[in-house]
């Protein structure tokens, strides 16, 4: 159970910290202030690294196996398509990607502090010293790579474990995997006399002292820098709050990014290494530590998102992408049904084809959001809209305004005659047309769904009417599940464009959907809660303070032909 429960991890958790990083890589390039110059060249290399990290994730799935007195980074042909001839060294670099990370934190501490403190030679981009930041992770991680190669690499003593003592390893051939590892004992567990494996014990000896001398380090410049913004923002008085801010802001995204990789990777490491020592580590610390490993590249992105201003109010036009997405996944669901029910299963099972499908609203979500920012993102045009006709916007600064609109006109100061804005007539055919394509592929699916279901009731003669009544239940709680956000968002909207058009919105249709927008998240669940049997019967129970209820023996004779096609692989 385990081994399937990490690879649907690792492949889930790789293509979400994919789309983070890449919205943090787009947010840094298009949206970061004048002010941080070569920081922002600093910051995407860091995001690029996490790419690569999740990359290893997905496709080389390292598994961190764990037992007594020894662990083992491995992964084998069973997990991975690629040859084994460039799996080995991904999987070094899987290794010393803390080694990188360490590294790159540390460069982000040592370059804040130097900017603080103004020191433009160290921290320009008009000379070599940029190359210079930029490569001293990528020779730590070179570094942790090669110590883990010579001190760590597989040996007769690993293999003889591998074959005898790990069980989900013994059928696979040994020309067949890679892996490296670290054992205390240079002999067989069963053997009476231990002799100490002094190899491996001095290769984590200097993996262990480079970590210590880079913690000291971050640590070092960690302090100096916060002393260094103390004194600037006491100092420096005629620095922009904004300026003085931005600084506040990039150390506490900093920090929290750093306390990110060392709980998720050097804590649960130690332990497991401290657990070695003691002949006392179990298995299940390295399932622990392999899903923890994945969630790194997911998560170290989101500080920078949410607390450094310009980045944050940003994100917030993503509000615009939710209908995409909840569209995309109400076709999914259809689709989905639709395959279970007639019998499909290469598109219905498998942890990689679950993951295919997740990755599929995230996309629609995209392109929504990235049509809106093209399109009807922020101009002069918005601006003298906002300025000259919404009274209670017109005080505020545009600096703490974030917005995105749609004018069928361009307001021009010197001419009478409206002139078309093409560029926002561009976005909503574009949205107009990827929703039309999304309802189109919804309805059809529905409608062979609900085919499907009919034929089967009535031809399988061992579908049981459980299952047949299940059926019905999931197909009418999301034909009601899809219908809420139609109402909800989508016909409103609907209005509203419309109503643009002939030059009769009014301020009440805004209101009116950004409340009914809200309710969505609200009242969709209900179907599900409510049509679906199981779910309905545990709310009961629970409503009134856990009911005993008698249990339903299953008929045994009759076989859902519909649920074993469902049973994943």
């Amino acid at each position: 159970m385990w081994p399937e429960i990490l690879r649907f991890t690792q492949q889930t958790l790789g293509i979400v910290a994919f789309f983070t990083n890449f919205l943090l890589i787009w947010l840094i390039v298009m949206k970061s202030p004048k002010a941080l110059h070569t920081y922002k060249h600093i910051m995407v290399f860091t995001s690029v690294f996490e790419i690569f990290y999740a990359w290893i994730d997905m496709f080389v799935a390292p598994e961190l196996i764990t037992k007594r007195t020894y662990w083992i980074a491995e992964t084998d042909t069973t997990k991975t398509w690629i040859p084994l001839s460039i799996v080995y060294p991904l999987l070094l670099a899987w290794g010393g990607s803390f080694g990188i990370a360490l590294a790159s934190f540390i460069v982000h501490f040592m370059f804040r502090y130097f900017t603080i403190i103004g020191n433009k030679f160290l921290v320009s981009e008009k000379n070599f010293m940029v190359y210079i930041w930029l490569g001293i992770p990528v020779v730590a991680g070179f570094f942790f790579a090669l110590l883990t190669h010579i001190f760590l690499q597989q040996n007769e003593i690993m293999d003889t474990l591998i074959c005898t003592d790990i069980e989900n390893l013994q059928n696979i051939p040994k020309n067949e995997m890679v892996y490296y590892g670290f054992s205390l004992y240079s002999t067989l567990p069963n053997q009476e006399i231990q002799e100490i494996n002094w190899k491996h014990i001095n290769g984590i000896s200097f993996i262990g002292t480079c970590i210590t001398f880079s913690f000291f380090t971050m640590t070092i410049f960690a302090v100096k820098g916060y002393s260094a913004i103390r004194k600037f923002q006491e100092t420096h008085t005629n620095s922009s709050s904004l300026s003085k801010s931005l600084q506040t802001q990039l150390f506490y995204s900093l920090l929290i990014q750093t306390a990110i990789p060392i709980i998720l990777i050097h804590f649960p490491s130690t332990v497991i290494l401290i657990r070695s020592f003691m002949g006392t580590t179990e298995k299940f610390y390295g399932h622990i530590f392999t899903i923890s490993v994945s969630l790194f590249p997911v998560i170290d992105p989101l500080p920078s998102m949410i607390i450094i201003q310009p980045y944050r109010k940003a994100i917030r036009m993503f509000w615009g992408a939710a209908y995409g997405i909840a569209v995309a996944c109400f076709g999914i669901h259809f689709i989905f049904r639709y395959f279970m029910v007639i019998g499909i299963r290469k598109w219905v099972s498998g942890y990689l084809m679950v993951s295919i499908w997740f990755s599929i609203p995230v996309i629609s979500g995209s392109i929504y959001a990235f049509t809106i920012h093209l399109f009807l993102n922020f101009d002069e045009n918005l601006e003298r809209l906002v300025r000259s006709n919404i009274n209670f916007l017109q005080p505020l600064p545009i600096s703490e305004m974030q917005y995105y609109g749609f004018s069928l006109y361009k307001i021009s100061e010197n001419s009478e005659i409206p002139e078309i804005n093409l560029r926002n007539l561009y976005a909503v055919l574009i949205l107009a047309g990827v929703v039309s394509f999304s309802l189109f592929t919804m309805i059809y699916f529905a409608v062979k769904v609900h085919k499907a279901i009919r034929s089967l009731t009535q031809s399988a003669e061992n579908l049981s009417s459980i299952a047949q009544t299940l059926q019905k239940q999931l197909f009418y709680s999301l034909v009601v599940q899809t219908i809420i956000p139609m109402i909800l968002i989508h016909f409103p909207t609907t209005v509203i464009v419309l109503a643009s058009f002939f030059g009769k919105g009014t301020q009440f249709f805004g209101d009116f959907i950004t409340m009914s927008i809200s309710l969505f998240p609200l009242i969709d669940p209900l179907p599900s809660m409510i049509i679906i049997k199981p779910y309905r019967e545990a709310i009961k129970d629970f409503l009134f303070f856990w009911r005993p209820r008698r249990a339903v023996e299953p008929d045994t004779t009759k076989f859902s032909n519909v649920i074993s096609r469902a049973v994943m692989n």
